[in-house]
């Protein structure tokens, strides 16, 4: 199980992104930023940086109570303008948030 430690921060100007209206597109990049990893580390010999998760369509699911299809097309519209990048296999896909710092710049 994954240890929740810690926040992200969400910035208001989500409320005009061009998604923000589609609840599932939504709810599926929430999660990912709500689980990407937020320093290095190391997972079946493959370096997960800030930014980046391993996950599966259908663990997806599970988590968020949608069908594998809606997670799959959610998926396929963020990789189309550019909010996240997939190196998929025939197990799991590591997600990259494109950007992630900027979601979770410190700011004073």
């Amino acid at each position: 199980m994954v240890v929740l430690n810690g926040f992200v921060k969400i910035h208001r100007k989500l409320l005009q992104w061009g998604w923000y209206q589609d609840n599932v597109v939504k709810g599926v990049f929430l999660h990912l930023l709500l689980m990407a990893s937020f320093k290095e580390s190391k997972w079946q010999g493959e370096t997960i940086l800030p930014g980046q998760l391993v996950t599966s369509y259908g663990n997806m699911a599970n988590e968020l109570g949608f069908g594998v299809q809606q997670i799959r097309t959610a998926m396929s519209k963020l990789r189309s303008t550019g909010e996240i990048t997939c190196k998929a296999t025939n197990r799991y896909q590591l997600v990259t948030i494109v950007n992630w710092e900027d979601y979770q710049v410190y700011d004073e």
